[in-house]
């Protein structure tokens, strides 16, 4: 660690505190200044330290962090917690387009696919590993071109929408793992049909699914 390196991104996992590793307690415990949103900040004690709640305000956290590396005389230690695995479509990406690899420390946590295929005892080394949240991609063609799938989806391309597609495209006999809420007590996961799916309501938020092609 260079002197410089006093701002740590940390990864939280699904949400719940046993999915969390120990050095990211150590490193919250050490930090004076906690940023992250706010259930990620109600998983710690946060008594004596200054806290960011992160909503739209990315713009404002780079300034602050940025205000920092160039003088910082009391030796603040930042931590931003985020959620899921730090590398796997995180706010880490962000970071890296404003700051250098040497200005942070990365402590990774476990990502969504990580959990969602552990709960169905399936392996992911032969995985394709996508997503769907605000961005476009041809579900069709990836389901088609790989036997063992995984997306993260959003509001708009959502679980149901993803069944109401493969059912369209000949594909309704899919098998889809649809995985919501991980780690908390609600947690649902639902193995079923692409054309089983496309007739049932549910109300999930932001879903990972896993679809089986065959």
């Amino acid at each position: 660690m260079t002197k410089s390196q006093f701002i740590y991104i940390c990864g939280i996992g699904p949400g719940h505190p046993d999915y969390i590793l120990p050095a990211v307690f150590r490193r919250v415990a050490e930090s004076d200044l906690l940023i992250g949103g706010k259930r990620h900040l109600s998983l710690f004690d946060c008594t004596g330290k200054e806290t960011i709640a992160l909503s739209n305000n990315i713009d404002d956290i780079v300034c602050r962090l940025r205000q920092l590396l160039q003088h910082n005389p009391d030796g603040k230690q930042v931590t931003l917690l985020v959620s899921g695995d730090t590398g796997f479509h995180s706010l880490l990406g962000t970071m890296e387009r404003y700051f250098s690899s040497e200005d942070y420390v990365v402590i990774p946590g476990i990502s969504s696919f990580q959990y969602l295929f552990a709960q169905v005892g399936m392996s992911y080394h032969d995985a394709h590993i996508a997503s769907v949240h605000g961005q476009d991609a041809d579900v069709v063609n990836l389901v088609r071109t790989h036997p063992k799938l995984f997306l993260l989806t959003d509001t708009h391309r959502s679980w149901k929408y993803i069944a109401q597609l493969l059912c369209d495209n000949g594909l309704g006999h899919c098998q889809m793992i649809v995985g919501d809420r991980f780690s908390y007590p609600d947690e649902t996961i639902l193995r079923k049909t692409a054309r089983e799916l496309e007739n049932e309501e549910h109300e999930f938020g932001l879903c990972s699914v896993i679809i089986l092609y065959s």
